[in-house]
C-alpha cells in the first residue's frame, strides 16, 4: 500500500519501463494526470482495495516435512484500476 501511495517513488522506478513500454507510459500519464499538484488529488486519501494472487509450485528437491510449495509469484491488480478502464481504451 505505501508503493502505490508514493507517487514520486513509483513514477521514477517505472520511468524505464515507460520509455519503452507504450502501455506503461500511459499508465503513467494517466496517474500523473489524475494525481497532480492541479487536482490536489491524494492517492492516500482514495479508497484502495488490492486483489492478490499467489502462485506456488511444489519443490521436488524438498519432502513434505521441509515446506514443499513454494511462492514463486505474486500478482497484484488494484480493484481503483476498473476506473480506469474507458481511458485504457485510448492506449
Amino acid at each position: 500500500d505505501r508503493v502505490c501511495c508514493d507517487l514520486s517513488w513509483l513514477q521514477d522506478a517505472l520511468a524505464k519501463t515507460g520509455a519503452i513500454d507504450e502501455i506503461s507510459c500511459k499508465l503513467l500519464e494517466i496517474c500523473c494526470s489524475v494525481y497532480n499538484s492541479t487536482t490536489g488529488k491524494d492517492p492516500k486519501d482514495d479508497i484502495r482495495l488490492h486483489l492478490m494472487r499467489n502462485d506456488f509450485m511444489l519443490d521436488t528437491q524438498k519432502g513434505p516435512a521441509e515446506g514443499a510449495m513454494v511462492q514463486i509469484e505474486l500478482n497484484m491488480m488494484s480493484a481503483s484500476f476498473a476506473t480506469h478502464g474507458q481511458d485504457l481504451t485510448e492506449v
